[in-house]
């Protein structure tokens, strides 16, 4: 179970929050469209619990609830991370951003807003949606590195391509043969590799 649940209100849409309890080092989930704490055979739990005993890292699962694409949900996680290390006086710690489908999108469109998110893994995140956002997003990240991954059978596999046309060194991506979108034949836990190489 998470140490910690909480329901915010932000922009009038309800976010909830699992917190497992770390270190200053900071990993932030953002889940899916409408994807909550748990996620499908409790996953993001069992993510948040396995990157918490393999590293200490203080874990932050954020719902995603459906809502105008424009409001930034980043903006609520990041004030409630600047509160949680306040109050246990982290004043020196970092934030690595997981991100998956549309979770990735928030942090490939908003991630670079925020200085203390040091690596991005955005898993999946559909790049025929306002690609534009995401380009500009991504080539303004000069924070840390951002990993995108795609499942060779996601349909933004066939997009990929478009990543090459970003200008930024620290961001790479990588293909997971056989993968589909929800990578249900790939283990999350193999993926954390990326966000720490």
């Amino acid at each position: 179970m998470f140490d910690e649940v909480l329901e915010r209100n932000f922009n009038n849409i309800n976010i909830d929050y699992g917190i497992i309890n770390g270190n200053n080092n900071i990993v932030l989930i953002k889940t899916g469209r409408e994807g909550n704490i748990y996620g499908y055979k409790n996953k993001y739990l069992e993510l948040a619990k396995y990157i918490n005993s393999k590293y200490g890292s203080t874990i932050f699962v954020s719902s995603n609830p459906n809502s105008s694409i424009n409001i930034n949900q980043l903006d609520d996680a990041y004030m409630l991370i600047e509160d949680y290390c306040s109050h246990y006086k982290y004043s020196e710690y970092q934030i690595y951003y997981i991100g998956i489908s549309n979770g990735g999108l928030v942090g490939a469109w908003y991630g670079y807003k925020y200085s203390r998110i040091k690596r991005m893994l955005l898993i999946n995140s559909p790049l025929m949606i306002n690609y534009h956002n995401t380009k500009d997003g991504l080539k303004a990240f000069n924070n840390g590195k951002a990993i995108l991954l795609y499942g060779s059978l996601d349909p933004s596999n066939k997009l990929v391509g478009l990543l090459d046309l970003i200008n930024n060194d620290k961001i790479k991506y990588h293909i997971i043969d056989g993968g589909n979108h929800y990578l249900s034949n790939v283990d999350y836990k193999d993926l954390i590799n990326y966000l720490y190489e």
